[in-house]
């Protein structure tokens, strides 16, 4: 099938032997998805990159391999942007502002902004419409749970990783650097799930390492943080 939430689990135990399994390969239409984008004001976005994702538990099935996971797409300066050969299913569609090309190092970036539309694909072409809107800022806090005196909390970076970016910590979002009230922040966050991880600037006494990181009484460090429109996490 080309939709996998149609498709059939095959339960295989250790030293299982499976006869029978054909995979039947059927001639499919494919979709087109016209879109255009347009900030607040109803004006040309600027820099923006398009990213077309499975959704739901087929977009989980392949949350580790970014080529299965993702196309891409340009915007051209009017605000549009074409994406071809989608086979059915349901997708999720992100639109995130990114630095313009030619930009200086270190000057002052604009603010982030991002749109989002779930598209169902069926063969039949799609057009959609997005509106930029401001990112997110995620804060959090840590706790020290040790008897002995703590470690130096200021060399601990938290980062949030999104998935199938490997062991890219700088994929993120900015920010995450702990201060001295142990606070930390992000910002420029877009929706989407990450991975919680920690990294230390610094040698630490003893072995201390993350044990939680809990976000809406659940703990991101069982899956995701899965960071909505409109959070403030």
């Amino acid at each position: 099938t080309p939709d996998l939430s149609q498709a059939t689990t095959l339960a295989i135990a250790a030293a299982d032997e499976r006869e029978g399994v054909d995979v039947v390969v059927g001639l499919v239409r494919t979709a087109r998805i016209d879109g255009s984008v347009r900030s607040p004001d109803g004006q040309p976005p600027g820099a923006v990159g398009i990213t077309l994702m499975r959704a739901g538990d087929s977009g989980n099935l392949l949350r580790s391999n970014l080529v299965w996971r993702e196309r891409v797409a340009t915007v051209d300066p009017q605000g549009r942007f074409t994406i071809s050969d989608v086979t059915p299913g349901k997708y999720t569609l992100l639109a995130q502002s990114t630095a313009a090309a030619g930009q200086t190092a270190g000057a002052a970036q604009p603010a982030a902004t991002w749109a989002m539309s779930e598209v169902s694909a069926d063969g039949a072409d799609v057009a959609v419409s997005l509106t930029m809107q401001p990112a997110m800022t995620i804060a959090g806090r840590v706790v020290f749970e040790g008897a002995t005196a703590p470690p130096d909390f200021t060399t601990l970076s938290v980062r949030l990783v999104p998935p199938g970016s490997g062991s890219s910590i700088g994929s993120g979002p900015p920010g995450g650097n702990v201060g001295a009230d142990r606070a930390s922040t992000f910002t420029r966050v877009m929706p989407g799930d990450y991975r919680v991880l920690t990294t230390q600037r610094a040698s630490w006494a003893g072995s201390w390492g993350l044990r939680s990181a809990m976000a809406n009484n659940r703990d991101a460090l069982d899956g995701f943080l899965t960071i909505r429109p409109g959070d403030t996490t």
